[in-house]
């Protein structure tokens, strides 16, 4: 440099391995967890952690933002890679990784207790929302939960999975925590509007006895009788 004038400039190397996994992890400190592209995972296990301290009986840890940042070293770092970036850390692996953070039957309750997904009477499987509002939450076309004996619940049977029932053009038609009972009452007035809305579908009289299924017609339905 001569002056204000720049003759040659050299640039630095970017930092790399532990240099860059600390320099990372320092920005996370600085701007949240919600920084990370995936930060949707660690929500999620946030808010199952928050349902098992106030419903269960067992002493479950705090998992507040500042005790996640405070212990990135554990569950972040080794995610980062050689060539960290906020993308590189995948919602499965923080999902595995903050489970590390607990001792293994902690992990298995957790698992247990607060389930990632949930399988309908018609058999496909449903991920639960945990940060939805009206969470825990499922949604699925309504014809996927005729005949089902038992409203889905969590923790041990202590708190009812909401279910958003959908149209056939997945668009929310009802919600409820008690299917049964709305098979017995709302369901009536439900099915007469989608009746003459989706006549090609199938709308029971009385769906608790109906077989489930996944987007069949009446004429199809009719085919496999």
């Amino acid at each position: 440099r001569v002056g204000a004038i720049v003759l040659s400039e050299t640039p630095l190397p970017a930092p790399a391995g532990e240099a860059a996994r600390a320099a990372l992890i320092k920005a996370v400190a600085a701007a949240g967890l919600d920084c990370l592209e995936h930060a949707a995972a660690i929500r999620e296990m946030q808010a199952r952690l928050t349902l098992l301290r106030a419903h269960d009986s067992a002493q479950w840890p705090d998992w507040s933002d500042e005790v996640l940042i405070a212990r990135a070293e554990e569950w972040l770092a080794p995610l980062l890679g050689d060539a960290p970036n906020l993308a590189r850390p995948k919602a499965a692996d923080i999902r595995r990784n903050l489970e590390a953070l607990l001792d293994w039957q902690d992990a298995r309750r957790l698992q247990s207790l607060t389930p990632l997904t949930l399988e309908t009477p018609a058999g496909r499987t449903l991920p639960i929302d945990y940060v939805a509002p009206n969470a825990p939450l499922i949604e699925a076309r309504a014809q996927e939960f005729f005949g089902i004996a038992a409203h889905p619940t969590i923790l041990g049977g202590k708190i009812p999975v909401t279910v958003s029932l959908l149209s056939p053009a997945r668009r929310q038609i009802a919600l409820t925590q008690d299917l049964p009972a709305f098979w017995r009452g709302g369901y009536q007035d439900m099915a007469k509007d989608m009746r003459s809305q989706y006549p090609k579908h199938d709308w029971p009289a009385d769906p608790a006895t109906a077989r489930a299924h996944v987007g069949k017609t009446k004429a199809r339905l009719k085919e496999e009788s």
